[in-house]
């Protein structure tokens, strides 16, 4: 039973935005595609779990992509938690292709890729370092905690696995996706005896759906950029040039005659992504390129969204808007 579906990460989305609108030799190009791609492949590792969780039965409870925290200051987050009866089980997720290795000397996963090599933090030690803070948070919580269980789960099935130290607890800790219901039944059989019933259950599933926070980074914190750094205007829908010219309330592209009245619709929910939900007429006359705040005016309020304050200071919230 799916408690808390997976759902595509808004770090994707405002990745996407970002690389649309920097410009092209900016010199965090590259990062930014890295970041994309890395956030993308573990999305997509994640979204290939679906069919083999799909055969576990009504009464494991599942969510996913959950992030909370014990003490409002410090978050930790959780690709996939199983709820059962009997016991708890965590899985991080990694979607990674080439030859890899696990040291647990050095704590760390090693890939060889294209002649060369990269080097990742450890998720066996990521994977320990969730259970130690769900356990907390438990407790906390004042929740009987079940037994906790944790996987690493590697879903690319062209990367060849290697652990480097023969390590018993590594050899446990990780496994590929086609492995993961068995792993569920080694669990269920380990742990006999049901700590809670199904209705007890529901409540903590519960608790952890009230509690799950979503992420509200800052994108242009974490690449060390500002408003200076992007293209502004709305883009064309059809060809992807930039700024449309809005004549007699419609768009107009010079470079392919496209033509539309709500190109702008796209132009807000990038504004969305990369700076907030709200926005005053001064900062849509900037974002969208247009001099006139009549004009301005007329567009926002054919959005149709909740605003508030008056005159100058009139903000309006484009947090429901849809493209």
């Amino acid at each position: 039973m799916i408690i808390k579906p997976l759902e595509e990460p808004v770090k994707i989305q405002k990745l996407e935005v970002l690389k649309k609108r920097l410009f092209p030799t900016h010199v965090k190009m590259k990062e930014i595609e890295k970041e994309l791609a890395k956030t993308t492949a573990g999305y997509k590792g994640e979204k290939s779990l679906l069919y083999y969780l799909s055969f576990l039965p009504e009464e494991y409870m599942i969510l996913h992509d959950l992030r909370l925290t014990i003490d409002n200051r410090n978050y930790f987050q959780i690709d996939i938690l199983i709820l059962s009866q009997y016991f708890i089980l965590i899985l991080e997720v990694k979607n990674i292709s080439g030859k890899i290795t696990f040291d647990e000397t050095y704590h760390q996963l090693i890939r060889q890729f294209n002649d060369g090599e990269e080097v990742f933090p450890d998720p066996v030690l990521q994977v320990k370092h969730q259970k130690y803070q769900l356990i907390r948070y438990l407790n906390k919580k004042k929740i009987v905690s079940l037994p906790i269980e944790t996987q690493v789960v590697m879903t690319n099935n062209s990367a060849l696995l290697r652990n480097q130290n023969n390590s018993r607890k590594y050899l446990d800790t990780i496994s590929r996706s086609s492995e993961l219901i068995t792993k569920v039944e080694y669990y269920k059989q380990k742990y006999k005896a049901p700590i809670f019933t199904m209705k007890d259950l529901r409540k903590v599933a519960k608790s952890l759906l009230k509690d799950h926070i979503p992420s509200g980074f800052n994108i242009f914190h974490l690449f060390e950029l500002n408003s200076n750094d992007i293209c502004k205007g709305v883009f064309c829908t059809n060809c992807g040039c930039y700024p449309l010219q809005r004549v007699r309330g419609t768009w107009y592209c010079g470079e392919c005659n496209f033509s539309s009245r709500n190109a702008h619709l796209e132009t807000f929910n990038d504004y969305k992504l990369l700076f907030g939900t709200t926005i005053t007429n001064k900062q849509t006359r900037d974002f969208l390129q247009i001099s006139s705040p009549s004009t301005t005016y007329k567009i926002l309020s054919s959005l149709k969204v909740p605003q508030f304050g008056r005159g100058k200071a009139t903000s309006y919230n484009l947090s429901k808007l849809k493209k």
